[in-house]
């Protein structure tokens, strides 16, 4: 029995060994498969990042490297785009303070492009430059005009397309820019509040709606200046200039005026009121509808002003004051004014107000006898209807100009034709009646471009010049025909030694040396007056060279002395006479004429010219012209030229000559 426990004992033992060897076997099983499970999912994480890489692999291995840079270029560039943008303040900022920066360094310098420079690029980032020092700075013609801001507003889809940029003037007060030259600037709507622009060239310059209140303007010239809706309130313009400039609408209140000159301006619709203009001259200017409350007038011309429509003389100092040939709506309007009983008026002043009578305008002509031109003229200026045409006659003498334009401004007229006898000389006389309200307009010849721009209106001239250049060549072409192959001999009675002259010599010599031909001065004499001793001069010259064949004469007079001593020596079939004369009847008879020696006048229409000038003086005393900024007009007006040639034209002109 014992032996069969123990084989039995033995056999559960061998089961339980079995049984634990399974066992352990099953769980390494187990463990096993488990591992193989997470190396799977590990192995699967890195195949899906191998797949990714691979892939991308594959793109770079598709795609040149040229196509590679390219992109990485335009990520780089699209960088750089972006911090170039958010710079963008800093460095315009930088820029504006390099601008100031060079405008400060040259405060004492006369001229400097920097300086130019650095105000427009200030400008054209709307940048502010306060309390610039710059005296006696010379910038002509500066454009300070290029700010314009972006605002999002309303405003901006007031009008289609919408404006979404708005102009800003300059921003520059408080500086000094005395003396200085900014003549035919663009300042339009600038902030110059208190800036010192005393004695400053400012002629032709556009301050439309800029801000001038307390600037300092004493003593600058500011003619044909536009001041449109300028603020001038509590400026200084003593003994300022502003002639034929446009104040329409300007605020000068509390403004010191006084002893300016305001010739011609246009201040319509301007606040004046509690403003000093004692002493101002105010002649021809246009005051309608101006507030001239409690300002001071004392001793101001006021002479031929409109001060119609509703202009307010209400304690206006009238002391002193020339009111005569003014025009006011009505009387009560004038004695509303403070002293106005001591103020100049015309003779029955208040009938004139209530009754006006319209007066022919009076045209004024400086007539010299001796130059048959002169006679022209007046016939043309007697063509326009309803004028008064008074000439004075004149001696050949500057001294003699400046005592008939005297006599003509004792004849109170309105307009002045003249023809300089020097372009500078003459300017103070013709200064002197500008000044005094008349319109001077010159004829044939100019003043001095500097006093024409600010005293003359306009000037009617011919070209001497071309004039002079046209009769050579004419004179080489006909004189070649007409001598038959004989050298052309010329002698010049060209009265070169006048200014007025020398022009037409200087062209017809230009005309010789450039013509086809040979030719060779003989002989010249300066006669250019119609007296027996120049006549001499003429007759001396021919008598002393006879191989002179051709006469080239350089003004009326003297083409007609030539032809009298031609005619008195018997020459008329030896000499050919080619001059600047104007087209008379006398002068066509002797062109038509086959065998007379004149050979060629060259007309500059005086008639036509003096008629047309005549017309603009009245235009501008209607107001049919804008006299505030009305420039000065140089007009050349075209010439003629007419020979032996012309017979059928000439015949045709002699039917509108004068006998």
């Amino acid at each position: 029995m014992s032996i069969k426990s123990n084989e039995n004992n033995e056999e559960l033992n061998d089961e339980s060994t079995q049984s634990n060897a399974q066992t352990s076997q099953e769980m390494s099983i187990h463990h096993s498969l488990i591992h193989s499970v997470k190396t799977k999912s590990l192995f699967k994480s890195v195949f899906w990042i191998d797949r990714q890489v691979a892939g991308f692999v594959n793109w770079l291995s598709n795609i040149s490297i040229i196509k590679f840079s390219i992109l990485i270029g335009e990520a780089t560039l699209l960088a750089a785009m972006i911090s170039y943008i958010t710079e963008a303040p800093k460095r315009e900022q930088e820029l504006i303070n390099a601008a100031r920066e060079t405008i400060r360094a040259r405060e004492g310098r006369i001229y400097t492009q920097s300086r130019i420079d650095a105000l427009k690029s200030l400008n054209n980032s709307c940048a502010s430059n306060i309390g610039i020092i710059a005296p006696k700075a010379s910038m002509p013609k500066i454009e300070l005009n290029n700010c314009y801001k972006f605002q999002l507003s309303l405003q901006s889809f007031s009008q289609w397309p919408p404006q979404f940029y708005h102009y800003q003037g300059m921003d520059m007060p408080f500086g000094n820019l005395a003396g200085a030259d900014l003549s035919g600037a663009n300042l339009k709507e600038a902030n110059l509040k208190g800036i010192n622009l005393a004695g400053a060239n400012l002629t032709g310059v556009n301050l439309e709606g800029a801000n001038l209140e307390g600037a300092n303007l004493a003593k600058a010239d500011l003619r044909r200046s536009n001041l449109t809706g300028a603020n001038l309130a509590g400026a200084n313009l003593d003994q300022v200039r502003l002639g034929r400039s446009n104040l329409k609408g300007a605020n000068l209140q509390e403004t010191k005026i006084t002893n300016a000159r305001l010739l011609w301006v246009d201040l319509s619709g301007a606040n004046l009121a509690l403003s000093n203009l004692e002493g101002a001259n105010l002649s021809r200017a246009k005051l309608n509808n101006v507030d001239f409350y409690n300002a001071n007038l004392k001793k101001a011309n006021l002479n031929n002003a409109d001060l119609r429509d509703n202009t307010i003389l209400i304690d206006t100092n009238l002391e002193g004051a020339n009111l005569t040939e003014a025009k006011f709506s009505s009387v009560d309007q004038v004695k509303r004014g403070a002293n106005w009983e001591k103020a100049q008026k015309d003779r029955d002043w208040e009938n004139l107000i209530t009754n006006p009578i319209i007066k022919k305008p009076k045209i004024g002509l400086i007539k010299y006898s001796i130059a048959p031109i002169f006679n022209d003229y007046q016939r043309g200026m007697e063509k326009v209807s309803g004028v008064e045409v008074i000439p004075i006659e004149s001696n050949i003498e500057f001294e003699d100009e400046v005592k008939a334009i005297d006599k003509l401004i004792e004849s109170d007229v309105d307009v002045l034709l003249f023809r300089p006898q020097d372009s500078i000389k003459s300017a103070p006389a013709i200064r002197k009646a500008y000044d005094l309200g008349i319109i001077p307009i010159a004829l044939g010849d100019c003043l001095n471009p500097q006093d024409s721009e600010f005293e003359v209106f306009a000037c009617y001239k011919s070209d001497s010049l071309q004039m002079g250049y046209e009769s050579a060549l004419y004179l080489m072409k006909s004189a070649s025909q007409r001598l038959a192959g004989k050298p052309i001999n010329i002698g010049l009675v060209d009265g070169a030694n006048s200014h007025r002259i020398y022009p037409y010599f200087k062209g017809f010599m230009n005309g010789l040396n450039l013509s086809k031909g040979s030719w060779k001065i003989v002989a010249s004499t300066d006669a250019r007056f119609p007296v027996d001793t120049e006549k001499e001069k003429v007759k001396a010259m021919l008598l002393n060279h006879p191989e002179i064949n051709v006469i080239w004469a350089g003004s009326d007079i003297a083409t007609n002395l030539a032809i009298q001593v031609v005619e008195e020596l018997g020459l008329n079939d030896k000499i050919l006479i080619y001059g600047i004369l104007s087209l008379t009847r006398d002068n066509a008879k002797m062109l038509l004429t086959s065998k007379h020696p004149l050979q060629l006048l060259v007309d500059e229409n005086p008639q036509k010219v003096a008629e047309e000038a005549t017309k603009m003086g009245i235009s501008l005393l209607n107001g049919d012209l804008p006299v505030a900024g009305y420039r000065y007009k140089s007009i050349v007006f075209p010439h003629r030229l007419l020979t032996q040639d012309d017979n059928a034209l000439i015949q045709q002109l002699l039917t509108n000559l004068p006998p």
